[in-house]
C-alpha cells in the first residue's frame, strides 16, 4: 500500500468516527426536544358545603401555556408532611386521584371520596397539600398548592354577591337559584326589583315592576308569590318574569311573610296586624285572628305541611295548628325578620342583634352566627359580622344558608355539621 493511500484511509476512518459520534450525540436524551407543558398558578381550594371529606371540594387555577400538549391531568392530595414525587404517580390507585380535563376547564369539582397518597381517607383537622399533575409523553409536572389546607367542622360565612339593592325575603327554586326581594332598599324606599341569583353568584333582574316586595315564596306550580310593603297587592310572577295580581285587598297592609300550603292555600301575615289572611284556590279571603302582633317571618315545612310564624317583637316562634291556633315552640333573643325551615331546624335573622340564629324544633338554640357588632366581614361564626340581616333561606338539606340585609350583600353561610 502506498503511503498516500494509507493516509487517505486514516482520514476516512476519523471522519467516520466523528460523523458517528455526532449522530449519536443528537439522539441523546439531554439533547432531545421536550414537549412543554403549561404552568399552573393561582391554585385555590374551596370547601363548598362542609361535608368533611373531598366530595365538596372546588379547585380553581390558572394555566399559562399551550393546553393542547396535555395528555393527562390528575388532582392528587397528600399530607402536608409528605413529599410527593412525579415518579410515584403511576403507582397510585383510582381512589387516590381525580382525573379531569385541563384542556376544557380551570375549575374542578371533586366527585368522589378521595384517599391521600398514603392511602388514608381524607379527614378533618389534618393539613394537606393539593397537587395538580399534568403529563404528556415526555414528562409529568407536579404543581403543589403553596399553602396547606384542612377540613374543619366550623361555620364559615362568605359573601356570594358583593353589591345588590335587595334586603328582604329569599326563596329558592328547584335548581337552588335565589329569588331576592328588593324591598325598600334603595334611597327612595321604592326598589322595584326582584333579583334572581344563581348559586355561583350571577345576578339578573327577575322582575323590575314590583315595588317594595317584602315576603316571597313559590306556589305548587312554580310561580313566585310576592307580598308588598306599600300596597294591598299580592303578585304572582311566572318563570319568565311576567307578573299578575292574585288579590288586591285593603286589609293587606305593612308587608309580611307568605307561605303556600300543599293544597294550594296561601297564608299571609303582616307587620302590626293581629291576623293571618287565608287565600283559597278560588281567591276568596278569610281572616284568622292571632293573639299577638309583630309577625313578619312565615315559613313552611313542606314534608309535613306545617306552617310556622316568627315574631319580630318577642323573638318567639309559633307552630300554626290545623285549627289555625298557634302554639309557642321557641323563645329566642332575636328580633325575627324573615326565617326559614329546613332539615328539622329553623334559620332566622336577628335584625337588631346583627346575628343569624339556628334553632332546633325543640326550641334549643343550636348556634348563633356573628359577633353582634354591625358590619359585613366574612369569617367564622365567632368573627363574621352582619348589618341588620333580614331575608334568609336555607337549602332543603340545611347545608347552605343565604342571607340578605342592610349591607347590600348576599351572604352565604356553610353551617357546621351537627355533632
Amino acid at each position: 500500500m502506498k503511503r498516500s493511500d494509507f493516509k487517505s484511509l486514516t482520514q476516512l476512518f476519523f471522519i467516520l468516527i466523528i460523523t458517528s459520534s455526532c449522530s449519536s450525540s443528537d439522539d441523546t436524551p439531554e439533547n432531545k426536544m421536550i414537549t412543554p407543558l403549561p404552568t399552573v398558578s393561582e391554585l385555590v381550594i374551596t370547601d363548598t358545603a362542609n361535608e368533611g371529606n373531598s366530595t365538596d371540594l372546588k379547585i380553581s387555577f390558572d394555566l399559562t401555556g399551550e393546553v393542547s400538549t396535555i395528555s393527562s391531568s390528575k388532582l392528587i392530595i397528600s399530607k402536608a408532611s409528605t413529599t410527593l414525587q412525579a415518579s410515584q404517580i403511576s403507582a397510585l390507585k383510582e381512589d387516590q386521584f381525580e382525573e379531569f380535563s385541563a384542556k376544557n376547564t380551570t375549575e374542578i369539582y371533586v366527585s368522589k371520596v378521595l384517599k391521600d397518597t398514603d392511602g388514608d381517607i381524607i379527614k378533618e383537622d389534618t393539613n394537606y397539600t393539593m397537587h395538580l399533575a399534568l403529563s404528556n409523553t415526555d414528562q409529568t409536572i407536579l404543581s403543589p398548592s403553596t399553602k396547606s389546607f384542612q377540613f374543619k367542622n366550623e361555620t364559615i360565612v362568605t359573601t356570594l354577591v358583593e353589591s345588590i339593592e335587595a334586603g328582604e325575603d329569599i326563596s329558592l327554586d328547584s335548581d337552588l337559584n335565589l329569588y331576592v326581594n328588593g324591598g325598600g332598599s334603595d334611597q327612595n324606599g321604592q326598589s322595584p326589583n326582584i333579583f334572581k341569583v344563581t348559586p355561583e353568584g350571577d345576578v339578573s333582574i327577575f322582575n323590575n315592576e314590583v315595588k317594595q316586595a317584602v315576603g316571597n315564596t313559590f306556589d305548587n306550580e312554580g310561580n313566585l308569590l310576592a307580598t308588598l310593603f306599600g300596597t294591598n297587592i299580592i303578585y304572582k310572577i311566572t318563570a319568565d318574569g311576567t307578573k299578575s295580581e292574585i288579590v288586591n285587598d285593603s286589609r293587606f297592609f305593612g308587608g309580611g311573610g307568605i307561605v303556600s300550603l300543599n293544597d294550594g292555600v296561601i297564608l299571609n301575615t303582616f307587620w302590626g296586624a293581629r291576623k293571618i289572611f287565608k287565600i283559597e284556590s278560588d281567591l276568596s279571603i278569610s281572616e284568622i285572628n292571632i293573639p299577638t302582633n309583630g309577625f313578619i317571618g312565615f315559613t313552611h315545612d313542606k314534608e309535613n305541611n306545617i306552617a310556622y310564624l316568627g315574631n319580630f317583637n318577642t323573638g318567639k316562634i309559633f307552630k300554626l295548628e290545623d285549627d289555625y291556633s298557634i302554639t309557642e315552640i321557641a323563645d329566642t333573643p332575636a328580633s325575627i325578620g324573615h326565617f326559614s325551615y329546613a332539615n328539622k331546624h329553623f334559620y332566622l335573622t336577628g335584625f337588631e342583634q346583627h346575628k343569624i340564629f339556628i334553632v332546633g324544633l325543640d326550641g334549643t338554640i343550636v348556634e348563633e352566627i356573628g359577633t353582634g357588632v354591625a358590619g359585613s366581614s366574612d369569617g367564622s361564626a365567632t368573627t363574621a359580622t352582619f348589618q341588620n340581616p333580614n331575608g334568609i333561606e336555607a337549602t332543603p338539606d340545611g347545608k347552605i344558608i343565604y342571607v340578605s340585609g342592610g349591607s347590600s350583600k348576599i351572604r352565604k353561610i356553610l353551617p357546621k355539621r351537627p355533632s
